[in-house]
């Protein structure tokens, strides 16, 4: 049961060489699905030899799925180019793989902060409201083909996809962590960017269609 890792990435020169740094001695098929960058990005994905790199329609979902519909893996492992695995969660990986359950890990972020701590600690909890595409996915590739893959949204393609798992399967959220770049509270500011994201997936479980609220979270 082999492990393809899926990469989508759209202008991440600052980013992806941590990730693929941190994969290296990971016993997986690593798979970078690039969506048009004008950086960097593929240049220097290109330049580890272990790494293969497609071109896809841009947007993180349509990304995905090209890059597992290129995948030899039976275990699809799905992370942000903004992300690493942390050494426990690399660790876990081979009875992770095993067991086949789909689910998360859990959050850690690369910078400090009282609230980013407080949305870590939410990050443990196996709900949809506390799961995101930030997280990882891990899946079954039978069970992401029986779902027909991530939805073709601008946003919100992780949230869709977790609940229609849990329809299906049983969903973990896992006792590890992936560490990521915290850029976006940065940016906008730590309490202002998760109101944003709260007002985001409520929003969408309102039924509000992502390609309005993608208006939004470009904010």
């Amino acid at each position: 049961m082999g492990l393809s890792v899926i990469i989508p990435t759209l202008n991440e020169e600052h980013h992806i060489t941590h990730l693929l740094d941190s994969l290296q001695n990971v016993n997986a098929e690593i798979i970078v699905c690039d969506g048009g960058s004008s950086d960097k990005t593929v240049e220097l994905a290109r330049s580890y030899s272990n790494v293969k790199v497609i071109m896809a329609k841009k947007g993180r979902a349509n990304q995905m799925n090209a890059g597992a519909g290129e995948a030899l893996g039976s275990i699809l492992l799905f992370l942000h180019a903004d992300s690493i695995l942390s050494k426990n969660a690399i660790e876990s990986l081979p009875n992770l793989i095993d067991g086949a359950v789909p689910g998360a890990f859990q959050l850690k972020f690369d910078q400090n902060g009282w609230l980013l701590r407080v949305y870590e600690w939410f990050s443990k909890f196996n709900f949809s409201l506390t799961t995101y595409g930030d997280q990882g996915l891990l899946i079954n590739k039978n069970l992401y083909n029986e779902l027909g893959g991530y939805q073709p949204y601008p946003i919100m393609e992780d949230i869709d996809m977790v609940r229609r798992i849990r329809k299906k399967s049983t969903f973990k959220k896992f006792d590890a962590a992936i560490i990521t770049s915290a850029r976006r509270f940065k940016a906008h500011g730590h309490f202002k960017q998760q109101v944003i994201n709260i007002m985001l997936v409520m929003g969408f479980y309102f039924g509000i269609s992502p390609q309005f609220l993608s208006r939004f979270y470009r904010y």
